[in-house]
């Protein structure tokens, strides 16, 4: 009985984790609240927003309007890291339900370090690892990415998507993104050799799905 008892235990928690993991987060650019993201009266502060993603292994994350880093300081190698699974809306008016439809109410900027100041920018403003096709980014502006080091930190600007390692496969969905003044030292908008918005590394599997997304130079 008492096994019983401790394995339906271990059952209930278990299942409360998960549940807890597929939450819905809200996030604003100064939070509100306890700034626990659960709510817009409790957002999670912009500041909060790449740790918090990095560590995500499911959920949705509901963006407000605004400008989002990476970083506070001066650190090239930050990026918002999507993991496998995870959706993040953009241009959602805070308190609300209410969306703006086109990507220019929430923006993913790489300007970390000095304002203006592009050499000290993220490599890479977003990235993916590995994504399945339920990984979802929508709504958002992505520029300042300065993508312009040694291999692999030369490509990528704007999006770097990962598809080395597991299966090399990484197939994240893209809808309604504008890509706009992100640099890098090779490439093209799109492509598996280099990409000076999106890159995918040569070897691996590319299946993204864009509907629509743009790139304003």
């Amino acid at each position: 009985m008492y096994s019983a008892l401790r394995f339906l235990t271990f059952g209930l928690l278990f299942l409360m984790s998960q549940l807890s993991q597929a939450q819905i987060i809200y996030v604003t650019p100064a939070g509100a609240g306890n700034q626990s993201g659960s709510s817009w009266a409790n957002a999670l502060p912009g500041t909060s927003l790449q740790s918090r993603l990095a560590t995500a292994t499911s959920g949705t994350f509901l963006v407000g309007a605004g400008e989002y880093t990476p970083a506070a300081v001066s650190d090239p190698t930050k990026s918002f890291f999507i993991p496998s699974g995870v959706q993040v809306y953009g241009g959602y008016v805070a308190g609300t339900t209410n969306r703006i439809t086109t990507p220019s109410g929430t923006t993913f900027s790489g300007d970390i370090g000095s304002p203006g100041l592009v050499s000290d920018n993220s490599y890479h403003v977003v990235m993916f690892r590995n994504a399945s096709a339920n990984t979802r980014l929508e709504g958002v502006v992505i520029t300042g990415g300065f993508a312009e080091a040694a291999a692999p930190n030369g490509q990528g600007g704007g999006i770097y998507n990962d598809g080395s390692g597991s299966g090399n496969q990484s197939n994240p969905n893209l809808a309604n993104v504008l890509l706009h003044a992100n640099t890098s030292t090779n490439g093209v908008v799109f492509g598996n050799n280099g990409a000076n918005t999106f890159y995918t590394p040569s070897g691996s599997t590319l299946t993204v799905r864009v509907t629509p997304c743009w790139k304003r130079v």
